[in-house]
């Protein structure tokens, strides 16, 4: 995300070998999630077929052509804001995708099969620290779990202070 002239002072920094200043928003940032969320769904958010979280964008379509097309809308607003994608990570036409977690296919929506294996790989947890990162990968997975806040309650009070 390019820095006007204003933001880039705000984000400059003095070394021995003079001042300098960022040209483009820095990693850490605070407000960065929250300023990039709103450019990408600029550009991107208009586009029939498109989702969008954070800077994972999804597309879906009924047919190659379709699909064609809206990727051509993506790329035409990727380059009306200059941003590069990342080759490596894009799938074009794929009958079934993994995002944010979930699988998506012809058969519906199914949690990744990753993140199952991720689960079923758990130690149990020692300390209170340990036990909200177990609740926290299997909540994950909420929409597959029914009944997973009975599931976890009696995890959930040894959480609370004093136990």
């Amino acid at each position: 995300v390019c820095l006007d002239e204003e933001s880039s002072k705000l984000c400059s920094f003095a070394t021995v070998f003079g001042t300098y200043k960022f040209l483009r928003a820095p990693f850490g940032l605070s407000c960065m999630p929250e300023m990039f969320q709103r450019l990408v769904s600029k550009y991107f958010g208009d586009i029939p077929g498109v989702s969008i979280y954070f800077d994972d964008l999804c597309i879906a379509s009924s047919s190659k052509e379709e699909n064609y097309e809206i990727l051509q809308k993506v790329f035409e607003g990727a380059r009306k804001c200059n941003i590069i994608f990342n080759f490596s990570k894009f799938q074009y036409c794929k009958s079934e995708v993994k995002y944010l977690g979930v699988k998506f296919s012809k058969e519906g929506v199914s949690p990744d099969p990753d993140k199952i294996e991720s689960i079923k790989k758990l130690v149990a947890p020692k300390n209170k620290s340990e036990l909200q990162r177990v609740l926290g990968m299997v909540n994950y997975l909420r929409d597959f779990i029914p009944k997973l806040s009975e599931i976890t309650a009696s995890l959930r009070e040894l959480l609370k202070k004093n136990v």
